[in-house]
């Protein structure tokens, strides 16, 4: 992280010179940098006089990290992820031959999935209308809570 490009120059440089010290060489085809910002901007930042592709996103520790610094992709990513899971056992959540053991386990399930997608919230502290975008997707793909 840096708040210049001149600065992440240097950290690149010395990263560099770091790794080459302990036999490691920098991969400049793996190597991406990224500007955190309202505006888009562009970098360039050189490693051996090849410059370094500058991305818009990225997933990081399994968040996405996008250029303009919000979140909505990342709420995008997560529902599509969810509705994917879901998708795949829907068969488990719409089926009318379900015990109460079975039915407990499901609402264990349930409040699982959107405990962790409600994480985001935490995380990111969302507007109220990104909120109500994932209480809408969550109620269309829930029947059996009616």
């Amino acid at each position: 992280m840096a708040k210049t490009e001149r600065d992440l120059q240097n950290i690149v440089d010395k990263i560099k010179e770091e790794s080459e010290k302990l036999g490691l060489k920098m991969n400049v085809k793996k190597t991406k940098t990224m500007v955190i910002s309202k505006r888009k901007s562009k970098t360039s930042i050189q490693v051996d006089g090849k410059e370094l592709e500058q991305v818009d996103s990225f997933i990081y520790l399994g968040q996405m990290i996008t250029e303009d610094g919000r979140c909505q992709d990342e709420i995008k990513r997560r529902i599509a992820i969810g509705k994917s899971v879901f998708n795949k056992r829907k068969h488990i959540f719409t089926s009318r031959n379900i015990t109460a053991k079975t039915n407990q386990m499901l609402h264990l399930v349930n409040s699982t999935i959107w405990s962790r997608n409600m994480d985001i919230d935490e995380r990111f502290n969302q507007p109220t209308r990104s909120i109500r975008n994932v209480d809408i997707q969550k109620n269309a793909e829930h029947p059996l809570d009616s």
